[in-house]
């Protein structure tokens, strides 16, 4: 049986090969400025950059063990699934309450209970508690606590409420459910293809989790632009306006007086990238439109440039 278990984790070990890097270019309209930009964004930024380069993902012996921890599941519980090289398990082969998936190939593994839903409701983790408790799943699954994001753990809970009559007095509330989902950075650059989304329920068991934690290896480091550089790079058209905030109506109405920087955060895009992940720069400007009218604007834009490799 330990042979068996060993070739079975063997082969949850092959993944496929990361594709060939196709283009580092920004999704969303191309946008060229033709009025004065004003650079007053005063957060930090680092003194140098980061390319990374996404790697083979693979799950080691000790994580699938872990995963399969979580669900009480054993090699009998493995299920065929359509993905060749992901662990697919269920507690039953029809009308399951227990579903585990471990797809190496995208470094993802996905979880669902329904017994730790329901009523009577009991034992659901305090709000104090379930960032501890988040952070210590996290490290079973093999994510790093170190690269969690600390300014945007978003909590979340569902509560029940009770009445004497519909639309009446309420009676009663009670959560039964909290859950926190983690986010990742790469010093201190929030990597988007990465993170981790879990749910308590009854007895503070997960009812839910989905975590993907690329592989993200140090490819290259770049200098820093500098706010004119970068302010060049926009004049020349080589930033865009966001798929969210752009609408087929001109992004900046004809008539605005000059665009201000206010706010720049840097990220690794989470799609369109390939084997080399290039961080790009969110801005939040400000256009004034005159006679004291402004409105909210926002860019995307490159911070190395991958054609002169700085």
């Amino acid at each position: 049986m330990k042979g068996n278990l060993q070739t079975f984790l063997a082969l949850a070990l092959i993944t496929a090969e990361p594709s060939l890097a196709q283009n580092a270019a920004l999704i969303g309209e191309p946008y060229r400025s033709v009025v004065p930009i004003i650079w007053a964004a005063t957060n930090a930024l680092p003194q140098s950059i980061l390319v990374c380069k996404v790697a083979s993902n693979s799950f080691s012996q000790a994580i699938i063990s872990n995963a399969m921890a979580i669900g009480s599941f054993q090699l009998i519980n493995r299920m065929p699934w359509h993905e060749k090289s992901a662990l697919h398990f269920r507690d039953k082969r029809e009308s399951w309450t227990r579903v585990l998936t471990i797809t190496p190939r995208d470094g993802s593994i996905s979880y669902y209970d329904k017994s730790a839903e329901g009523t009577p409701v009991r034992g659901v983790p305090s709000a104090e508690r379930l960032d501890d408790l988040a952070l210590t799943y996290l490290v079973r699954l093999g994510g790093d606590t170190n690269q969690v994001l600390r300014k945007r753990r978003a909590a979340r809970e569902t509560v029940s409420t009770g009445y004497d009559k519909p639309g009446g007095r309420e009676l009663s509330k009670e959560v039964w459910m909290r859950g926190a989902t983690l986010d990742r950075q790469i010093e201190d650059i929030e990597d988007l293809g990465s993170s981790f989304m879990i749910n308590f329920g009854n007895e503070s068991k997960p009812s839910s989790f989905e975590f993907k934690w690329r592989n993200l290896r140090p490819h290259q480091r770049f200098p820093t632009p500098t706010p004119e550089q970068i302010v060049k790079w926009i004049n020349s058209g080589r930033a865009t306006v966001p798929p969210s905030v752009w609408d087929p109506a001109p992004a900046v109405p004809a008539g605005a007086k000059s665009l201000t920087i206010t706010k720049i955060k840097l990220f690794y895009p989470g799609k369109g990238t390939g084997e080399i992940v290039y961080p790009v720069a969110e801005l939040e400007l400000v256009v004034d439109l005159g006679n004291n009218s402004k409105m909210p604007f926002y860019l995307n834009c490159p911070v190395i440039d991958v054609e002169l490799g700085k």
